[in-house]
């Protein structure tokens, strides 16, 4: 095996889990684009009172994020095949360097159309709201995210698995 195959193999698997984690976790098609959002921010009610939304808006800004969000899950999928296509070609015997690096590629562009199909259905919610509501909508994103911040802070961070029963025979 050449010098170059296997730096390519040592690697290649942090890449591809870096993709995959930026994929899942950034990527989420359940409302403003990111895991910062503020789900569904158009239908939470302090929100649409605060931006002064009319009628008309939400109702564009419904229509963009159901059409964009089910192009979003044709895009993930999309993602998960190519992903998956390289994880096969990896487990080949011998690996075919040039096969590998063209799967590469596939990951790397099915992940750029999921993550520029999340930034296109945000510039196109941005263009329903005036300048004034989007200043607004950016300063409720940040009084949310200092918000849930300050609770994180509180509490600290969350442990899979709660404090250990006592072992032994109970009461």
């Amino acid at each position: 095996m050449g010098r170059h195959l296997k730096k390519v193999l040592w690697i290649l698997p942090v890449v591809v889990l870096g993709i995959t984690s930026l994929a899942y976790s950034h990527f989420d098609s359940r409302g403003w684009g990111s895991r910062s959002h503020m789900f569904k921010w158009w239908e939470r009610p302090e929100v649409v009172q605060r931006l002064k939304l009319t009628d008309q808006q939400i109702n564009q800004i419904r229509e963009i994020y159901s059409g964009e969000t089910k192009k979003s899950i044709d895009l993930r999928a999309e993602f998960e095949k190519q992903h998956l296509e390289l994880e096969q070609l990896l487990q080949q015997d011998p690996l075919d360097e040039d096969k590998i690096a063209k799967q590469i590629d596939n990951v790397q562009a099915a992940r750029a159309a999921l993550a520029k199909n999340q930034l296109l259905m945000r510039v196109k919610i941005a263009k329903v709201l005036s300048s004034d509501q989007r200043k607004q909508l950016d300063a409720i994103r940040k009084e949310m995210r200092e918000q849930a911040m300050r609770r994180y802070s509180e509490r600290g961070p969350r442990r899979s698995e709660g404090p250990r029963p006592p072992e032994g025979p109970h009461p």
